[in-house]
């Protein structure tokens, strides 16, 4: 059992979703995936303010200095009371270190198996400081501010890991160098600023931050995009950082591949109706699908050869290219395209809107549609000869996993860039 403060671990390990979240080493990206009644627990009984010099309210911060201490005892580099200690927990962290790729490289991300990241993050950075034995020796230098970010509070570590999600929500204040997304320039306006906010609640690694601390405002997301279709935000670094949406229907709403389970988004979605389904585009974006379809009763659905990401799915859809959709009610159409990987999926919704996932995604650039040939898991030609076959279904705008949202165009212009697109792959 581990100790923090007056707390005791051992109880409030049996609140959390993973049991096995406190017998590894915890990041903060593995913090935020516990169960948000631990947070609770914590709040109300297990945190005293003047004990860790914090608003009690702060729940996130909690359960980052609780897993940041377990994983610390867990390693044997502290005691349960306090101080420094050496022995099994340290040959245990030698075992474990055998079996990964590399265990302190945040940036790793679902495509290499096993990775873990023992990062110390943010919030426990700025409570520890460098006293005693939690001091800043062991701190993960890619936590550390990215000196490309522009001059100012405003800035993001060097754990991100290049999803380009926040670029997207903040196009021309966030841009690419090198291998690291940055702040070309400081929030200026309040509309940058809401931009910094909508990408720092968005980042899958929580990489975007102020020298200030700043507190997010209420309810950045979700995030209206267009009439009817929110992004939801808080992308699971599982998924890459893909987005999410939440499309609200008369017959029930939908999730859309899946975001972070939090209790910033229960909350909205509760007010907004619930959700019915989920609907997942492919094996790759399941995320926290099944924590959600838990919490509203919800149907989700995948594909048969995709399923096995999702085994908890309530409908399995069949077919093994676009002309064998399949209707799940609502005005809403889930079409087979095999390619990325065998099991995707996209999404008509009322002939309107269409949610692709990984299959294919907009360029502002080139003001048209591409496809990512070096992340196709399955069959290049199987994705050409599928999005040939999409180009029969109408839709005036696309919403992708990985990628920019599309600009409304007439349904006819969309059909002819999707084939231009064809024609390039």
């Amino acid at each position: 059992r581990v100790v923090f403060g007056a707390v005791d671990v051992h109880p409030v390990r049996r609140l959390a979703d993973d049991e096995e979240a406190l017998n590894r080493d915890i990041s903060l990206h593995q913090a935020r995936h516990i169960d948000r009644s631990v947070a609770d627990a914590l709040v109300e009984v297990a945190v005293p303010k003047e004990r860790v010099g914090m608003q009690v309210d702060d729940e996130q911060v909690a359960v980052e200095r609780l897993c940041f201490r377990a994983s610390r005892v867990r390693w044997g580099v502290e005691h349960p009371i306090g101080g420094a200690i050496d022995g099994t927990g340290a040959e245990q962290q030698e075992r474990d270190q055998k079996t990964r790729k590399n265990p302190t490289d945040y940036r790793q991300g679902p495509f290499h198996p096993g990775a873990y990241s023992t990062a110390l993050t943010w919030p426990v950075q700025s409570l520890i400081g460098g006293s005693g034995a939690l001091g800043s020796s062991g701190m993960d230098r890619n936590a550390e501010r990215n000196p490309e970010s522009a001059r100012g509070d405003w800035f993001i570590d060097k754990r991100c890991i290049n999803c380009a999600a926040s670029r997207h929500v903040a196009p021309g204040l966030i841009v690419r160098r090198g291998d690291y997304s940055v702040f070309d320039r400081q929030p200026s306006t309040p509309e940058e600023v809401h931009q910094a906010w909508l990408a720092a609640e968005l980042c899958p690694t929580r990489s975007i931050r102020t020298e200030s601390h700043l507190r997010p405002p209420p309810r950045v997301y979700p995030h209206a995009l267009t009439d009817g279709v929110y992004l939801c935000g808080h992308n699971h670094r599982s998924s890459f950082g893909a987005h999410s949406y939440f499309v609200p229907r008369t017959n029930g709403n939908l999730l859309i591949d899946s975001p972070l389970f939090t209790r910033q988004l229960v909350g909205p979605f509760e007010e907004m109706g619930g959700i019915s389904k989920i609907l997942l585009s492919h094996r790759d974006d399941v995320a926290d699908a099944e924590k959600w379809a838990k919490h509203f009763d919800a149907d989700v659905y995948i594909h048969r050869d995709d399923r096995s990401a999702a085994p908890f799915a309530t409908h399995i859809l069949e077919g093994d290219s676009p002309d064998e959709h399949t209707d799940v009610g609502d005005g809403v159409r889930a079409i087979p395209v095999p390619g990325h990987t065998k099991g995707s999926v996209v999404y008509q919704v009322e002939a309107t809107y269409l949610f692709t996932g990984d299959s294919l995604t907009w360029d502002y650039d080139r003001d048209g549609m591409r496809a990512f040939r070096d992340a196709c898991w399955y069959s290049w030609p199987a994705q050409k000869q599928s999005l040939v076959g999409l180009a029969d279904y109408e839709f005036n705008q696309l919403f992708s996993g990985h990628g920019p949202w599309s600009p409304w165009k007439n349904r006819d212009e969309m059909r002819t860039l999707l084939l231009e697109l064809t024609e390039r792959m």
